[in-house]
């Protein structure tokens, strides 16, 4: 497959096509990839941080400002909950799927998603996923467009950033999510699905997926269930336990 530079979000850097990125996933999440062969995207509004897409502080002000300017003071009560809406359902339209952007696997992903119960990582490049996902945008009961970007980390009391569009917002985060390192894919609908997650199948997921890791976390019991199971789905994707924490080599007795 063709790897392909890939749409930016609006005004946003993204990385190059060759980037290396990661999607952690629990043991019920592989499951569903496996028996899917596709990937998962999520309503913003199912997310833990609340400030997924909100303005920063100057950004509220701005908007404050125009808003009382442009508006007549007797139309302004009408104004605001007729904007609320039309936010609100542009919103429940959103839908992203979030990677984490790492040369190597990430001990702190693997502490936030690898638990003895059993989790993996999914690993392909940003130019191979945006290929294989750009082939379904625009298509009957498929997204109406494909946006990705590297999300870029600001201090929303101090920043300046204002946004005129309902786009951007999801491509920032508070520097206390800078760990993440996220790198995300946003597709948008016409209408409001109904669902809090959707999924866009991946055709040729041995082109798309260079290698799967299992967590490093696991004993080898659950590793050894983990490679059983996935051998009966025919996949050939190169999978591997994680040795992130063995002892090397040079240092065995």
């Amino acid at each position: 497959m063709t790897e392909e530079k890939g749409t930016p979000a609006p005004n946003l850097p993204h990385p190059p096509p060759e980037t290396k990125i990661w999607r952690y996933l629990d043991l019920p999440r592989f499951l569903s990839f496996l028996n899917s062969k596709s990937v998962t995207f999520a309503k913003p509004t199912t997310f833990e941080d609340p400030y997924e897409g909100a303005a920063t502080k100057h950004g509220q002000l701005v908007r404050k400002i125009m808003f009382d300017v442009m508006i007549p003071e007797d139309e302004k009560e009408g104004a605001r909950g007729k904007l609320a809406s039309e936010v609100k359902r542009m919103v429940e339209a959103r839908y992203i799927s979030c990677w984490h952007m790492n040369e190597h696997e990430s001990d702190a992903m693997w502490r936030l998603y690898g638990s003895e119960k059993g989790a993996v990582a999914l690993q392909t490049t940003f130019g191979k996923l945006y290929s294989a996902l750009s082939l379904f945008g625009g298509k009957p009961q498929n997204p109406q467009s494909l946006l990705a970007g590297a999300v870029q980390y600001i201090d929303y009391e101090t920043s300046t950033h204002v946004w005129n569009e309902m786009i951007s917002p999801f491509f920032y985060k508070r520097k206390s999510f800078e760990h993440e390192k996220e790198v995300r894919f946003f597709i948008s609908f016409i209408g409001t699905p109904p669902d809090p997650v959707v999924s866009l199948p991946i055709s040729d997921a041995e082109a798309v997926f260079e290698k799967i890791y299992i967590s490093p976390l696991v004993r080898k019991w659950v590793a050894v269930a983990i490679t059983e199971t996935y051998s009966k789905y025919g996949y050939k994707i190169p999978l591997e336990h994680s040795a992130l924490y063995q002892t090397p080599p040079f240092m065995a007795p």
